[in-house]
């Protein structure tokens, strides 16, 4: 039940709103949906990957004993004034949502692992496709190798909409086949920031 939520998790690229602004818009909605007691939390400054992040801050939390359940919100939409369309992406509004719970008995996914990496010298002088990659060939090779598993092992697996060439050629570089990559949404919802991932897993599911 929306009382029993212990904690609501913002998770966005980035706020648009000031503070002031932002607080009362997120109060009535949670009064909206009967989130009573729960605390409330700002995750962002992990770029495309805030949700995934939110995601692993929740369920620590949560395994903790602290806290039994939290609810992470995903905002991904485009402050006014940025450009929707750029070389690599059309961008879409969006919003998505899961809790994570200490009681797994109506669980419909069971979070196994997360890792996390960054590349300090990308933040500082910008994104290049070469040390992009180069970060998520690192970083899904330690999530594998933790867990004893090879890529071949990967049944599906669901990452940013970009345009098609772009994820494809970004994909091939981390050794993921086309077969495994559910790439339906990138001209129904575009890339919507944090959201893709869970959206895209839903979709699937459905």
């Amino acid at each position: 039940a929306a009382a029993d939520i212990d904690l609501v998790i913002f998770a966005a690229a980035h706020f648009t709103d000031s503070p002031d602004r932002l607080l009362p818009r997120l109060g009535a909605m949670l009064q909206t949906l009967g989130c009573s007691k729960a605390l409330i939390e700002g995750h962002t400054l992990n770029g495309c990957a805030g949700y995934l992040a939110a995601i692993k801050l929740a369920l620590a939390r949560v395994q903790s004993g602290e806290l039994e359940h939290v609810l992470v919100i995903g905002l991904g939409s485009m402050p006014p004034g940025m450009q929707r369309f750029t070389p690599f992406a059309l961008f879409g509004d969006a919003a998505c949502s899961c809790v994570i719970s200490s009681r797994a008995r109506r669980a419909a996914f069971r979070l196994l692992d997360a890792h996390q990496q960054v590349d300090l010298q990308e933040m500082a002088s910008g994104v290049s496709m070469d040390s992009k990659s180069a970060l998520q060939v690192s970083t899904l090779g330690h999530l594998l190798e933790r867990n004893k598993l090879a890529k071949s092992d990967l049944r599906q697996v669901f990452s940013n909409n970009l345009f098609l060439p772009v994820k494809k050629m970004k994909d091939a570089r981390l050794g993921i086949v086309g077969t495994q990559l559910f790439n339906d949404n990138i001209g129904r919802i575009g890339h919507c920031h944090v959201c893709d991932s869970l959206i895209n897993l839903v979709d699937y599911m459905a």
